[in-house]
């Protein structure tokens, strides 16, 4: 199914493997071809050559272009049902697509002050300012304007010029250093047994050194909500920056709300299935359900003798840790995030909720778009799962998912993005990208990766954006986080520069570095002659 998205996955090699765009478009195209034998027939835009040919709105690797004509043997298969082939919209500016920069050299200031000067600002909650200057020190971010600070003389400068700064991203839902193989089991710490354990804090779990901890860091990615998995009521979710040398120097918040899954019949019963089998799932799921709303009953009941009685010995009433754990989001003090899909499971938790009076931020939510108004009404935050998650039925439209969050956003809807997985945080800035590419604005789709997520999770006065105050998680960028083949150049979290390497950049420079070796001539290749074609052709 990634191949819906093969064009983002060639954009990918001008970022990590320096193509030129052109370089990156043979991958999908010409070279294919050339590798299978079929050259002749098709792989580029030449007379002849059979009429397999696909239209964009813009340039094939910009992460903001979407597909609009598919035509296979000169016929069209398919067709964007906005887009008039015979009154198209005129295609739109994509940025320049060039190799990426090396990593920028930033010395380590004894002082803990710098200068990044001459980039492109993007604060995020205001305009963007051309030729701007940030100012950190003591790791925070102390002024962002557009004139130079002389007075720091002390400080690092860092030249951004023909760069872009932008706050650090923060993936508002994954595993990121509670998973690292998952085949061992010593590797798992996203997953409690327990059914209710709301008085275990996932941050408690975090493994700062978690391999995908760096990748995900080198592409912009500085905190995370970590959301734990398991039973009903998992534990309590926390944020951490991906940076520190143990746990409590990279946790952010330790408590940022609950972690809630509700068991949900299917939406259709498979039509083989037994009426007894029917019946059984039936009985578990209202055993389910009673168990559940019987613990939130309870923890509701606990809170209010608790407030009535704050200084109540153990003799009036028994301390009990799961339920203490419960009083802030009971009582509505703190928010309750709710993992629900589909149309169907969202109904039943924003229904759950209700009935306990409690806070809810829906998780995932990639149908939330059939109930955006509601949502707008009632004021309820959404966290969206990936923009580039396939359909959850066969029966949805394709691009339902894609669109989900430019829905919300008409509608009015608080939004923000997570990933959900350790290995795919890396990709968060694509998938929001994706979503621009499918009708959101990119303004909005970068906040949303930034100050929206910042604010949905609490956090709005430390993260999220670029203003005096706030902690010093900046990047610097070729271009928007939003496209796949733009690259992190700097990074600073918490104000301290962070190198830009990885597991992964590492064993390239080893290999990459090794000795020549002694083997004999290489035996002469069969096959037909390497297909050269001009220049120009095949974009």
């Amino acid at each position: 199914e990634v191949m819906r998205h093969l064009y983002q996955e060639a954009a990918k090699s001008v970022h990590f493997g320096g193509l030129s765009a052109n370089e990156a478009l043979r991958l999908i195209t010409i070279n294919g071809a050339m590798q299978l034998g079929i050259q002749d027939h098709v792989g580029s835009i030449e007379v002849g050559k059979r009429a397999d040919l696909a239209v964009f709105n813009a340039h094939p690797l910009d992460t903001l272009a979407r597909c609009v004509l598919t035509l296979i043997d000169g016929e069209a298969y398919f067709q964007y049902p906005t887009f008039n082939a015979a009154d198209p919209t005129p295609a739109r500016s994509s940025p320049v697509i060039a190799p990426p920069s090396a990593a920028l050299n930033i010395p380590i200031s004894q002082t803990g002050d710098y200068l990044i000067v001459g980039g492109t600002i993007h604060p995020i909650s205001g305009a963007p300012i051309e030729k701007g200057v940030v100012r950190i020190s003591g790791g925070k971010i102390q002024s962002v304007g557009a004139s130079d600070d002389s007075s720091s003389s002390q400080a690092v400068r860092v030249d951004a010029t023909n760069l872009y700064v932008y706050p650090g991203l923060i993936d508002a839902g994954s595993i990121l250093g509670l998973t690292e193989i998952g085949s061992v089991a010593g590797g798992e710490e996203r997953v409690e047994i327990g059914d209710f354990q709301p008085d275990l804090m996932t941050v408690s779990a975090y493994n700062p050194f978690a391999t995908a901890i760096e990748v995900a860091r080198c592409e912009g990615v500085t905190s995370t909500l970590l959301v734990p998995q398991g039973g009903p009521v998992a534990g309590l979710a926390g944020v951490v920056r991906l940076a520190g040398w143990s746990m409590p120097e990279s946790v952010v918040t330790q408590v940022a709300c609950l972690a809630v899954s509700l068991p949900s019949l299917p939406i259709r019963w498979p039509t083989l299935m037994p009426d007894e089998k029917r019946e059984e799932l039936t009985k578990e799921h209202r055993k389910n359900m009673a168990e559940i709303e019987t613990f939130f009953r309870d923890a509701a009941h606990y809170a209010r003798r608790r407030k009535a009685e704050p200084n109540a010995t153990p003799k009036a009433l028994e301390l009990n840790r799961q339920f203490e754990a419960m009083q802030p989001f009971v009582s509505g003090s703190q928010p309750v995030i709710f993992r629900a899909g589909s149309y169907k499971e969202i109904r039943e938790a924003l229904h759950f909720a209700e009935c306990f009076e409690l806070r809810p931020i829906l998780y995932g939510a990639d149908e939330a778009w059939k109930l955006a108004d509601e949502l707008a009404r009632r004021k309820i935050d959404v966290i969206v799962g990936r923009a580039s998650n396939y359909p959850r039925d066969d029966f949805e439209p394709f691009d339902g998912v894609y669109a989900n969050a430019a829905v919300l956003k008409r509608a009015g809807v608080r939004f923000c993005f997570s990933t959900g997985e350790s290995s795919l945080s890396k990709l968060l800035g694509v998938e929001a990208g994706t979503a621009a590419a499918y009708g959101l604005e990119p303004g909005s789709a970068i906040r949303a990766i930034t100050l929206d997520a910042a604010q949905i999770i609490g956090l709005a006065d430390r993260l999220g954006s670029l203003e005096a105050g706030k902690d010093a998680d900046i990047l610097i960028t070729t271009g928007s986080p939003l496209q796949a083949a733009s690259a992190v150049v700097g990074l600073f979290m918490a104000g301290k520069p962070v190198k830009l390497d990885s597991k992964h950049s590492r064993q390239d420079d080893l290999f990459r570095s090794r000795p020549r070796p002694s083997l004999s001539d290489p035996p002469t290749l069969r096959g037909p002659k390497a297909l050269r074609l001009p220049v120009g052709v095949g974009h």
